[in-house]
């Protein structure tokens, strides 16, 4: 099985833009521990502002040390391309979770979730180095998919917004909207200078997601109409209490001096319309259980390469592998297949065609 240093790789999680995560284990361990390794794409390792930014999310590390945060655990290079080794956090995304649930979230769960993630991101929005400069301007990316919730029931929040902030510039360059625009505030959106504010909008956006179950703006799909719904349709709720609903206005108002200043704040605010009886133990169950059957809902297999068994894994008592056609098991690191040269060449050769025919068609 592959390895990376001292860290086997299990298998792939997922592919972005700009990294690739996979799911590890410390091979000089007996009983190594898991971890999830996200390592920058070999393709990016000429471009100088993304080691840079992989390298400045290494040296947060000591600084994680907060509940509503996954840690850092290790950082190091691969023939020249870094790495960063991650906590696992045994549980699902929120995404998952509000799409299982089928239906939207109440206020009281969502309530609660979003105050674990405010509380991390007033910690992170609060780290210095020893000149008083911040180290985190602000996430730039707070959305469900880089929001974790525990078996606890506990929200956590992923990526630091460092990497994200060195290819903000080149995202927006295809002008089609990506899911992440969705939650990004008018001043992300318009390549404005981004604070904390700018992190409360994200929040604001998602707040509206979980007690919808839409996602906001679902109806743009380009950059452009999306800048023009952000800065001229308000996120209104329907059918929610007159709180809840001017909180949303206001975390998500277009001018950032609109909305509360920070995060303790903006989690100040949904404490406060917070119903007298709630109860917070019965609420964390609640979300404790949703999360447990998202888990155990999963299909292991769902999106992983699967591969048929060898003759020798498959056992003694099958006298004829070949015949089985029934069993697979998931690919490793190494069987997963990458692309042939020749391959990828008849791609891009075919895409220049269609590319000439649509020109001719025009013209």
């Amino acid at each position: 099985m592959k390895r990376l240093g001292s860290w086997e790789l299990i298998r792939r999680l997922s592919t972005g833009h700009v990294a690739e995560v996979f799911l590890v284990r410390d091979a000089d361990q007996e009983d190594g521990e898991i971890r999830v390794l996200k390592r920058l794409l070999p393709i990016h390792v000429e471009e100088a502002d993304l080691i840079e930014a992989f390298t400045r999310e290494a040296t947060l590390a000591p600084e994680l040390n907060h509940p509503g945060l996954v840690g850092i655990h290790t950082h190091g290079f691969d023939e020249g391309v870094p790495y960063l080794v991650l906590d696992y956090v045994d549980g699902c995304s929120l995404d998952e979770l509000v799409k299982f649930n089928t239906e939207p979230m109440s206020p009281a769960l969502a309530r609660v979730l979003m105050c674990d993630v405010l509380e991390a991101l007033a910690h992170l929005h609060g780290l210095s180095d020893d000149h008083g400069n911040p180290l985190v301007v602000a996430h730039r990316d707070v959305t469900p998919n880089n929001v974790l919730i525990n078996r606890e029931g506990h929200a956590i929040l992923i990526d630091y917004g460092l990497v994200k902030g060195a290819v903000a510039q080149r995202e927006t360059a295809t002008n089609v909207v990506k899911g992440t625009w969705r939650y990004a505030s008018p001043e992300q959106l318009r390549g404005r200078n981004v604070d904390a504010t700018t992190d409360v909008y994200g929040v604001g956006a998602m707040m509206f997601f979980l007690v919808t179950g839409t996602k906001p703006f679902s109806h743009v799909q380009e950059l452009d109409d999306m800048m023009e719904a952000k800065l001229s349709v308000p996120l209104r709720l329907e059918g929610h209490t007159e709180d809840l609903t001017k909180v949303i206005l206001e975390t998500t108002a277009v001018n950032p001096a609109d909305r509360p200043q920070d995060a303790d704040g903006f989690r100040r605010r949904l404490e406060a319309i917070a119903e007298p009886e709630e109860d917070r133990d019965a609420i964390r169950a609640e979300i404790m259980e949703l999360v447990s059957a998202v888990v155990e809902s999963r299909d292991p297999n769902k999106g992983t390469l699967t591969v048929k068994p060898s003759a020798e894994e498959l056992g003694e008592e099958v006298t004829d592998p070949a015949a089985v056609t029934d069993i697979t098991r998931v690919a490793t690191v190494d069987e997963m297949p990458e692309a042939d040269p020749e391959t990828r060449s008849l791609a891009i050769i075919a895409l220049i065609l269609l590319g000439l025919f649509g020109w001719l068609i025009l013209f």
